[in-house]
């Protein structure tokens, strides 16, 4: 199961789903939503972009052939 890492939910609980008389103030609040978001939006572009973040996910992939790269730390 794939989770989001953003939702953006409009404050349109008032619009009842077969409303269609209210499509523009629909999606103005959609619009509203969506600006409020770009920030959380773009920090999880970042972190997900990051070097660190790529690296990690690159090696804990499983390869094509079956074959498994685990990395572990070294007991002292």
């Amino acid at each position: 199961t794939v989770k989001a890492d953003v939702i953006i939910r409009p404050d349109i609980e008032d619009v009842h789903w077969a409303d269609f008389g209210k499509i523009d103030y629909c999606i103005e609040k959609g619009y509203e939503a969506a600006k409020e978001a770009i920030p959380k939006v773009r920090k999880v572009i970042r972190e997900k972009s990051s070097i660190r973040n790529r690296m990690k996910n690159f090696f804990s992939k499983k390869r094509e052939n079956g074959a498994e790269i685990l990395f572990q730390k070294e007991k002292n």
